[in-house]
């Protein structure tokens, strides 16, 4: 059982962190969400009147996920501004897409072991006896990854957008700015930076992670999205903690690059925000994990005097 959670890690890091991945144009919900993690920011800048929100998402998306909250319909009813970690439209989709593919002359079948043939080959059976290796061929190996971790979800919801992009549709919709905190070269560089042997590493885990949970009956995705709704910070870091992988190194790397890095930078792009535009009423939508942990958004926010508070 241990070895089985400890090969999914990168499973959870690539699922609550990165949002080029997401798919999908309809929203969908159903019933209401018994908690949310949603905090107010007030302090520095920022006027009484003007009350700034920052919500945890997870990139998903699942109905249940997408159901907000009655507090998370208020906040984000009396905002302004909508940020996101990515401006959240279909040109950066496009470039996201673009980005993913493998030059046309390459396929990525051709650089893949046997092994990892057959192994990719049983997984995508899994997933779905429709799937084929041959749908995927122009992927590069950290692309398949992520997108190998969301299938299952997206062949449930069928068409239905994740939860941040559907925040970002109705923002909008609703007349509200939609603007990213980040770069899409900046989450993608993440991944173009990993050598072709790390690549493949990553490609080779999430597939070993994904047939130790089917084969011991678990589903990671499952326990993440019941972690989120439960809305218990504990519990979403004792889950995170828990998937840590066999490769050390590559999920070290991945980790400090996909968070903590990540959390510096966005911390400090919202701070200036707020000192510049703190009568702006802002609600700022970021993957749960940035909101989790020692060295968490909220940590930061606080470490530069603002006052974080859990909105129950």
């Amino acid at each position: 059982m241990v070895a089985m959670k400890r090969m999914s890690r990168l499973i959870g890091l690539l699922l609550v962190t990165s949002l080029f991945t997401m798919a999908g144009s309809a929203a969908s919900s159903v019933g209401v969400r018994p908690v949310a993690l949603l905090w107010r920011i007030d302090g520095g800048a920022i006027p009484s009147n003007a009350p700034q929100y920052l919500f945890g998402t997870i990139h998903i998306p699942d109905p249940r996920v997408t159901a907000l909250h009655p507090v998370v319909e208020q906040a984000f009813a009396g905002s302004e501004v909508v940020l996101t970690e990515l401006k959240l439209d279909m040109t950066m989709m496009t470039a996201a897409a673009e980005a993913s593919m493998l030059p046309k002359a390459q396929k990525l079948s051709s650089v893949l072991t046997a092994s990892v043939r057959q192994q990719l080959e049983t997984e995508l059976k899994a997933i779905s006896p429709q799937l084929k290796l041959a749908m995927f061929d122009r992927l590069k190996p950290w692309a398949l990854a992520t997108q190998l971790v969301l299938l299952p979800m997206q062949l449930k919801h069928p068409g239905v957008a994740s939860l941040d992009l559907q925040l970002a549709e109705r923002a909008e919709r609703e007349g509200k700015r939609n603007e990213g905190l980040e770069q899409l070269h900046e989450q993608l560089g993440i991944f173009e930076r990993l050598s072709q042997a790390e690549q493949m590493a990553m490609l080779q885990e999430t597939l070993t992670g994904l047939a130790k949970a089917r084969q011991g009956g678990k589903d990671v995705v499952e326990q993440l999205t019941d972690a989120y709704l439960s809305g218990d910070e504990s519990e979403i870091e004792r889950l995170f903690d828990d998937l840590a992988g066999d490769n050390e190194a590559l999920n070290d790397k991945l980790s400090k690059a996909l968070i903590d890095d990540r959390n510096r930078v966005m911390t400090e792009r919202l701070i200036r925000r707020l000192r510049q535009q703190g009568s702006t009423k802002h609600f700022v939508a970021v993957g749960a994990a940035h909101l989790i942990g020692e060295k968490s958004m909220l940590v930061l926010l606080r470490a530069q005097g603002f006052t974080v508070t859990r909105v129950q």
